[in-house]
């Protein structure tokens, strides 16, 4: 049984996180490498400045995720690539009156 309280508590402790533990990364230190270079950029940055780049991001990755969304849904043969499944006939199935099956008696 699972006991989320306690992985909760595990969580918000600094037990868990998201990022992998150093010993099974695959690649250590790249997290804090890539933090360190982004707070590096954007240190001089003004709160406003930081706004209107939050902004523009929203702006555009919504853009895009819109503009994915509807060529997959107004494309007429559905997104290219994808295999087209096709109904395959299936015969009916022969059905016998309760009285005649002997499993049913």
């Amino acid at each position: 049984m699972i006991n989320m309280k306690k992985i909760v508590a595990r969580i918000m402790a600094g037990e868990i996180s998201g990022l992998p533990a150093n010993n099974n990364a695959a690649a250590p230190g790249i997290y804090t490498r890539t933090v360190d270079y982004l707070n590096q950029k954007t240190v001089a940055w003004t709160p406003q400045r930081l706004k209107v780049m939050l902004i523009a991001f929203c702006l555009f990755m919504g853009s895009a995720s819109l503009f994915v969304a509807g060529k997959a849904i107004l494309s007429a043969n559905g997104p290219p690539g994808i295999l087209k499944v096709k109904r395959l006939p299936v015969p009916v199935p022969l059905r016998l009156p309760p009285k005649a099956d002997p499993v049913l008696k």
